[in-house]
Parts: structure tokens; C-alpha cells; sequence
């Protein structure tokens, strides 16, 4: 059983990653595999007894998106913190890339996302994003758009070829998240180097 502070810094991060990203709780409870009024119950701090059904899952949910670096154990200590210095570092201490799409742009990407490709956020951002992308990763993308304007279920994880300022071309996984920033039509992503 978590301790109370625990479950109320735990309800206190989910509102914090909420209100940071913009989430809808639609998002938050199908994300984290639970009911949408569980989630409210939650972001209002009575967590204590739902702990054993649900706040293992938010706190999964948690560390999913902040890419494992706040566990459970960290609460305590993070929750201090302003809210936005806490996101800043999260997501520029990230060891997967972060980035956001808006109109088939790059908005946003953090510094591992530079060091990867090998671009700067200005040159991420002056170009439509599928110019990073090899010839396959293109017509994937493409094929990828008219499946789910069919209505096709597509997974939102899957690998991409980037191609680096250097000419080489990088295999990644990405994991795409689709929300509302300020009332657009946002991709948040997440891209992971692969091994060869």
C-alpha cells in the first residue's frame, strides 16, 4: 500500500502532466487502462483506496510518458519543484527523443532529437518532417495516411528511417501520441535509436 504522501504526489504529477501537455482525461484513462472518473477521483488526491486497483497503473501511465524518470521513489522529491523547471529537465534529460508535429512540422524536438540527427531545432522546424525521413519511411507515412483516413487502426509505435544532416541514415523506433495544443491538431513523439 503506497503511502499517503505518495498518492497525493502521485495525484499531483498527473495533474501536473495533464494540465503540461495539455491531456484530455479520455487520453489519460484509455492510456492508462482505466475509467475516466477513476482519473478525476485521482486528480483530485483520493487515491489511498484505489491504490491497489489503479494507482500502480497511473503510475505506469507517469513513467511512460515522462520516459521513466519519475518512479515512484522520486516523488517525494520532485514534487517540490516548479512544474515547469520539472518538465524542462524531464524532458531534456530524456534519453529517447521528444518532439512535437504541428501542420507537418517539427515545433519542438529536445536535445537528444538534435543530437541524433544532427539538425538544430531551427533546421528541425524550417522543413516539413517527413524531409528527415528515408524513401521507404516516406511511403510508409503516406501509406500510413490513407490506411486512417479509411479508418484503418494503425499502431502508433513503429520503426522509422531518419537521415541525419551527416548523409547516414539512422533506424529508430517512434511512438506517437495525438492531443490538442492550443486547439490544434499536435503529434507528440518519441523517438528511440535502434541497434543494428
Amino acid at each position: 500500500m503506497a503511502s499517503r504522501a505518495h498518492t497525493r504526489n502521485l495525484s499531483q504529477h498527473l495533474h501536473s502532466l495533464m494540465e503540461e501537455n495539455q491531456l484530455k482525461l479520455e487520453y489519460v484513462a484509455a492510456s492508462a487502462d482505466i475509467g475516466i472518473e477513476t482519473v478525476r477521483r485521482v486528480k483530485k488526491g483520493d487515491v489511498t483506496k484505489l491504490w491497489d486497483r489503479t494507482a500502480r497503473r497511473l503510475a505506469d501511465f507517469i513513467q511512460r510518458e515522462s520516459g521513466g524518470l519519475i518512479q515512484l521513489t522520486d516523488l517525494e522529491s520532485t514534487i517540490n519543484q516548479p512544474e515547469s523547471d520539472l518538465f524542462r529537465h524531464l524532458v531534456e534529460s530524456n534519453m529517447d527523443g521528444i518532439y512535437l508535429i504541428q501542420d507537418k512540422r517539427i515545433i519542438y524536438s529536445n536535445s537528444r532529437v538534435e543530437a541524433m540527427t544532427g539538425y538544430s531545432s531551427d533546421e528541425l522546424s524550417a522543413v516539413v518532417y517527413t524531409r528527415f525521413l528515408d524513401g521507404e519511411s516516406r511511403k510508409r507515412e503516406q501509406d500510413r495516411k490513407t490506411s486512417k483516413s479509411r479508418g484503418l487502426a494503425l499502431s502508433d509505435r513503429y520503426e522509422v528511417g531518419v537521415l541525419t544532416k551527416e548523409g547516414k541514415r539512422l533506424r529508430a523506433e517512434t511512438h506517437i501520441a495525438r492531443l490538442s495544443l492550443d486547439g490544434k491538431k499536435t503529434a507528440l513523439g518519441t523517438l528511440r535509436e535502434l541497434g543494428d
